[in-house]
């Protein structure tokens, strides 16, 4: 993001440049780590637990991202595709499932694996919709940023 503030007339002492900068880069910081609770509430009640990354890159871009590949076929889907076992004969689980997420939602709920359990070598898995967390939590800032960045550049004013 690049802003310009140019003042027309006047001595050019409208604005504390310095603290202006001081509030914007700031607000980049706060609204950077909001992002990332965002994405920790989408896992919130995983068994698997996924850890976020905050890298700041310089004052204008600060990247939030994880490694988990659980996290990617979450947030990204899957296509249908076969699981057999590999370190045992046979897989073991249960027939119910509950999902934990949902599309389009930045939340994770109570859910899980229920019934009874089920043991053959290979499954059919129908693969899983899309959460697309990334581009639901990128919706929100993009409407919530704008707000919050200008009230912290009007307390400088």
């Amino acid at each position: 993001m690049v802003v310009r503030i140019e003042v027309i007339g006047g001595d050019g002492n409208v604005i504390d440049i310095d603290a202006f900068r001081r509030a914007s880069i700031n607000q980049a910081r706060q609204t950077a780590k909001a992002i990332e609770v965002d994405f920790k509430v989408t896992t919130r009640t995983w068994k698997t637990k996924v850890e976020f990354e905050r890298k700041i890159i310089s004052d204008e871009q600060i990247d939030i991202f994880t490694t988990s590949k659980i996290y990617l076929f979450v947030s990204g889907g899957t296509k249908a595709h076969i699981i057999r076992a590999k370190n045992a004969p046979n897989l073991l689980f249960q027939v119910g499932y509950n999902r934990k997420t949902q599309p389009n939602r930045i939340a994770s709920y109570n859910g899980g694996s229920f019934g009874p359990y089920r043991k053959t070598k290979q499954v059919n898995h129908p693969g899983s919709k899309a959460r697309k967390f990334d581009t639901t939590i990128k919706k929100k800032w993009d409407r919530e940023f704008p707000r919050q960045y200008q009230r912290a550049v009007l307390s400088q004013i």
